[in-house]
């Protein structure tokens, strides 16, 4: 099963951007484009 379920894309859309915060939070960044994500 190649397609994803709905839920499933959020999720892993969610954990992307959790993981993308964190790194930028270690790295010391500050990164807009992690906002603009979760705005979205």
């Amino acid at each position: 099963m190649t397609v994803a379920l709905p839920l499933e894309t959020e999720v892993l859309n969610k954990l992307r951007l959790e993981l993308l915060k964190f790194l930028s939070d270690r790295s010391g960044l500050s990164v807009p484009a992690a906002n603009d994500l979760e705005a979205r």
